[in-house]
């Protein structure tokens, strides 16, 4: 099993999501996700980055102050 079939596999198991589908999720602009990529949580494959979903609600759910802004 090479690298690409091991990562649809891990797909498979955990919801990745490209830039797009994570801005989505966080309701925020792809630029914003660009930005901020270094701190957000994800996984690189070659030039691809991803963002496992459930991974991303932990950091959200972290970094969420007491009036409900992410800090």
């Amino acid at each position: 099993m090479d690298e690409f079939e091991k990562l649809q596999v891990a797909e498979n198991s955990v919801e990745l999501l490209t830039r797009q589908e994570a801005a989505e999720f966080l309701h925020c602009s792809v630029s914003y996700i660009d930005n901020c990529a270094k701190d957000l949580p994800r996984v690189r494959y070659g030039r691809k980055v991803l963002f496992n979903k459930a991974t991303l609600r932990n950091w959200l759910l972290a970094h969420e102050d007491n009036d409900g802004q992410i800090s």
